[in-house]
């Protein structure tokens, strides 16, 4: 499944037994899981298991063997050691690389940017970084100025490494208000529109298609799936647009909130970050730290 011991959250260095995520948008989750259920289908009628790891173990190999041009295009260093991949999340995978200047993060993307997608986060990541009051790892563009670095067929970007800690729950809420109230101070208004996917119900048609799916691949959730679709639907009869938008993250929920092992918190996953109401971003993170 992965290469190695690893995560499914950035960064993570000391860590647990992964888990799945909680309180992720199921559309999200559905889609990948249906993604998932249909690759393994495949692979058990036309591929035998020693194939499928091989495949496996040459994907998580492939970009370890550009080490050395990734460190170079970000101005790194000679690598010191062999890079290795240490988490993977929804949207990519994570690797650490070691050069005689230091460690860095490399993210390897497996939901692609565009290059404007990209500047534009990390000036508002830098906007946040140049108060000086929340934790969280710098981007470092290229030397030629660029935040995406395409190599060998991977999309990568770059990272100060950070030394985190696994999830925790019962992190201080009164340390979290004080980050999340840290963000929000920075009003920083992207010029780019409001996405629907943050703010438009998944609606009964589109739950239907995922059940659906979720069926003809046999998915072992698909009966709770049908039991939960008339709340999910009550619950998104409640969602409202958003009004007082800003630059947000729009990913603030405990597997992005991480406890370093100074004792602070450190903020993560800053790539989806965009316009959004300060509100609406609260309660994952009420939820997590306060419940």
């Amino acid at each position: 499944r992965e290469c190695g011991r690893v995560t499914h959250t950035p960064y993570r260095v000391i860590s647990g037994t992964p888990r799945i995520e909680r309180w992720v948008p199921l559309q999200a989750r559905l889609d990948h899981l249906l993604s998932i259920a249909r690759t393994v289908l495949w692979l058990i009628r036309g591929a035998a298991a020693g194939v499928a790891q091989r495949a496996v173990w040459q994907v998580c190999l492939v970009l370890s063997d550009h080490a050395a041009t990734i460190a170079r295009a970000y101005g790194l260093g000679a690598p010191a050691k062999e890079m290795i991949m240490v988490a993977r999340g929804e949207q990519g995978r994570v690797w650490r690389l070691d050069t005689d200047t230091g460690a860095f993060a490399i993210k390897e993307l497996i939901i692609l940017q565009t290059p404007a997608d990209a500047v534009a986060d990390v000036a508002y990541q830098e906007a946040v970084l140049a108060t000086g009051a929340v934790a969280m790892p710098r981007p470092i563009r290229t030397v030629a100025g660029n935040v995406l670095l395409d190599v060998a067929g991977h999309q990568v970007r770059s990272y100060e490494w950070g030394d985190l800690l696994a999830t925790d729950l019962g992190l201080d809420p009164l340390v979290i208000g004080e980050t999340l109230a840290a963000i929000h101070q920075v009003h920083y208004a992207p010029a780019r529109p409001v996405i629907g996917w943050y703010t438009e119900p998944v609606g009964a048609l589109r739950w239907t298609q995922l059940l659906d799916d979720a069926k003809a691949a046999a998915a072992p959730f698909a009966d709770a799936l049908a039991a939960e679709i008339p709340e999910l639907l009550r619950l998104e009869a409640l969602i409202e647009p958003p009004t007082n938008l800003q630059g947000c993250h729009r990913d603030l929920w405990a597997d992005n909130i991480l406890p370093t092992p100074a004792g602070a918190v450190c903020v993560i996953d800053w790539e989806n970050c965009g316009l959004a109401d300060p509100e609406q971003e609260l309660p994952m993170s009420m939820i997590d730290f306060t419940f």
